[in-house]
């Protein structure tokens, strides 16, 4: 956790928030929230053998800390250069 891999990596932002609230959830008292975050960081160009050894990564979501449960994954893949 927390390992940024000596990449600048901007802070977690709140994008975007609304009520997602279904009746499922309102019958039973309870209220849910969409929550929208973005990130980012820049990668500087490389060439063409590193290139080959990075096209792409891996990214794995723990809400919970401690928690060893693995929330969500996305697949970042980056395109070749010209």
């Amino acid at each position: 956790l927390l390992q940024v891999l000596g990449l600048k990596i901007t802070p977690l932002q709140p994008v975007s928030f609304k009520n997602a609230t279904d009746e499922e959830f309102a019958s039973a008292g309870l209220i849910a929230f969409q929550l929208v975050f973005e990130t980012g960081c820049f990668i500087e160009r490389m060439n063409d053998e590193q290139t080959t050894a990075l096209l792409k990564m891996g990214l794995d979501y723990y809400l919970k800390p401690g928690d060893g449960v693995n929330d969500g994954q996305d697949v970042v893949v980056l395109p070749p250069l010209p």
